[in-house]
């Protein structure tokens, strides 16, 4: 079935002006943070055992704390799922009758 050329030139034009929606609303968003973490510039201390402390932005430490909680999870569901693969890797050798 063909499709008409003004359904078309329709379709392809809505998809564009649709992941331009989508751009404008991630840069409005990100110009949004930014300006929120200019806005909380402060120093926070950070204290550690034996005396040791940190002076960063308070900014800084949500961003790592998110990166942590990040790299964190990714690892965790990684890990999950090679053990996953290694099991199904072992049930079907045994259905195949190798030890």
């Amino acid at each position: 079935m063909k499709v008409p050329l003004f359904f078309r030139f329709f379709l392809t034009t809505a998809l564009k002006m649709s992941r331009l929606l989508v751009w404008a609303f991630r840069g409005a968003v990100f110009i949004l943070l930014f300006g929120l973490a200019l806005k909380n510039g402060d120093l926070v201390d950070l204290y550690f055992f034996f005396g040791q402390h940190w002076e960063i932005p308070v900014s800084v430490l949500v961003l790592l704390s998110f990166t942590l909680g990040a790299v964190l999870g990714l690892t965790a569901a990684f890990w999950r799922g090679s053990e996953h693969k290694h099991a199904q890797k072992l049930a079907r050798d045994t259905v195949d009758g190798q030890p």
